[in-house]
């Protein structure tokens, strides 16, 4: 009886893989569960541990053994292959697959070295035609990817895109000649005519817009997005462009961000730059720490820690700032050394408060005992030779400092305020005192 079990199962195992294939053509195999071969010595090694494959073309899938569940069509389809669930179309594709597994291969020598590698998908001639270990790849467009060979989760889209890269990961190129000469920059994304052309190992770069990031090779952590933006950059880091031309010339700046069209297109090696509105900073080459917001903001600023807030091209702002000078102005650029702010123009406002600083004097001392009041007569005396009370600044004085110092002058005033209080007190003893002789006579 057991004799008789064992040999009923061996039956059933010969009829479920052993079906006789469908074959055609010269030394095609003949051993495989539901498989078919057309061509000249197409699977012609498989064996019942082989099953569910098709094999079309001359050498289609000639040293297949163990995969299962493939489709090959061309010649040389996947003729090394023992891997499953793959499928390869077009001559020499998936040519030197071994264990790789799922697959696609679209295209004249597409994946023709893939090895080990898995769950890609190639599509167009030559493309991922180095690729040995890499997974989960998808290169769509003749050359696509075509020198990547260990590069692993990366998506080109286009001619040549990514035609490069070798052991990069992780990055998205999409257009013509995108990220063609990247070959180990990871985390990137190139999307448009020419898109991120240069890189090399630049990594998490975001470029998107015809040109845009051409030249970057080592750069890292850059967002260009607009035709031609960042386009000479090529190791600057950490900049973030968008807009037409934004940040074109720019080679070796770093941490600068430029939002419209043509802002900051003549910086090089400008650093930590901030410049927002159409045409900002536009003339700016090597100037870093600016800060220009509106329509061609800093137009002819070349300097640094500038701030420039405008909406047309005049050289004067509506606001002005050095940042490291510490000074701001409002209509004007001119603000004279030892003075924070400048404004050209009337201000109005509720209330100005003037601040007594660390060690300042309010003139309280007047009222001191040991204060010396100047006589009523060398008053008198001063105002005749001068023409203005005595400390009281004159009108020639005013001119030439262009003004008076608030503070200052009102300081001045109380005083003079105080000493004619003083004036007023002494002269009203001296009536009292005519008053009560007056009175005794």
């Amino acid at each position: 009886m057991r004799y008789f079990f064992v040999c009923l199962f061996f039956l059933l195992v010969v009829k479920v893989f052993s079906q006789a294939p469908t074959t055609y053509g010269t030394d095609a195999g003949t051993i495989g569960g539901g498989s078919s071969y057309y061509g000249f010595e197409a699977g012609m090694n498989s064996n019942m541990s082989s099953g569910a494959n098709t094999f079309v073309g001359a050498y289609s899938g000639t040293l297949n053994t163990t995969g299962t569940n493939n489709a090959f069509v061309g010649i040389y389809t996947g003729y090394n292959n023992n891997g499953s669930n793959n499928s390869f179309f077009g001559s020499n594709a998936g040519k030197n697959n071994t264990s790789g597994y799922q697959n696609s291969f679209f295209g004249k020598s597409a994946g023709t070295n893939i090895t080990t590698g898995y769950s890609n998908s190639f599509f167009g001639s030559n493309s991922g035609i180095s690729a040995t270990t890499g997974f989960a790849n998808c290169f769509m467009g003749t050359d696509a990817g075509r020198l990547t060979t260990t590069g692993s989760g990366n998506s080109f889209f286009g001619y040549q895109a990514g035609y490069n890269n070798t052991s990069g990961n992780g990055n998205t190129f999409v257009g013509y000649l995108a990220g063609r000469n990247s070959n180990s920059g990871t985390a990137n994304i190139f999307i448009g005519y020419y898109a991120g052309y240069e890189n090399t190992s630049g990594k998490i770069n975001t470029f998107v817009g015809m040109g845009s990031g051409q030249a970057n090779t080592t750069g890292e952590t850059n967002t260009f997005i607009g035709e031609s933006s960042g386009w000479s950059n090529t190791t600057g880091s950490a900049n973030c462009y968008i807009g037409v031309a934004c940040g074109k010339r720019n080679v070796v700046g770093e941490r600068n961000c430029f939002m419209g069209n043509g802002s900051g297109s003549s910086v090089t090696s400008g650093s930590y730059n901030v410049y927002i509105g159409y045409g900002s900073g536009v003339r700016n080459i090597s100037g870093s720490y600016n800060l220009f917001l509106g329509y061609y903001a800093g137009l002819k600023e070349t300097g640094n820690n500038k701030l420039f807030i405008q909406t047309d091209s005049s050289e004067i702002p509506l606001i002005y700032g050095e940042f490291d000078n510490k000074k701001l102005g409002i209509n004007t650029k001119s603000i004279p050394a030892g003075y924070t702010m400048g404004v050209k123009g009337k201000i109005i406002t509720e209330e100005v408060k003037v601040q007594l600083t660390s060690g300042g004097t309010w003139p309280d001392y007047v009222f001191a005992a040991d204060y010396k009041l100047a006589s009523l007569e060398a008053v008198d005396a001063y105002v005749k030779e001068h023409g203005h009370l005595p400390e009281v600044p004159s009108t020639e004085d005013i001119k030439r400092n262009e003004g008076y110092e608030l503070g200052e002058m009102d300081k001045i005033l109380l005083k003079k305020i105080e000493e004619l209080t003083l004036y007023i007190i002494e002269q009203n003893k001296r009536i009292e005192k005519l008053e009560a002789e007056l009175k005794a006579r």
